[in-house]
């Protein structure tokens, strides 16, 4: 359930923090009824976003999960002007760049403010 799973994937850019009490928030606006107290959001210890990704530390790619994973995009990144950014491709030392809509499309990913505010 994209609405309600146990992992999200969270893109946002390099020089931004992603602030977990955003996410916790959009989550639960998606759960209308369930309590904050059924949530519990962290980040995922280095073996099982191996696990789930098959990605490597500081190599993970928001494509090709091996376990299906929805992805939540800074709207930040949707911003942008031009409508493209790159990202982690797989590699520590590969980059992928793809335009905003495209990625969006591809991935079913959603834009969110999931970022601390400068």
């Amino acid at each position: 359930d994209v609405n309600n799973s146990k992992y999200y994937g969270v893109v946002v850019q390099y020089t931004s923090k992603l602030n977990t009490e955003k996410v916790l928030k959009l989550v639960k606006s998606w759960n209308e009824g369930i309590g904050k107290s059924k949530f519990n959001f962290q980040l995922c210890p280095v073996e099982k976003t191996v696990e789930l990704t098959s990605y490597k530390f500081n190599a993970v790619a928001p494509l090709g999960f091996t376990t299906p994973i929805p992805i939540i995009l800074s709207d930040d990144i949707q911003k942008l002007q031009p409508r493209f950014f790159w990202m982690g491709g797989g590699h520590v030392d590969l980059k992928l760049g793809l335009s905003v809509d495209e990625f969006l499309e591809k991935t079913g990913a959603r834009a969110a403010d999931v970022t601390y505010d400068d």
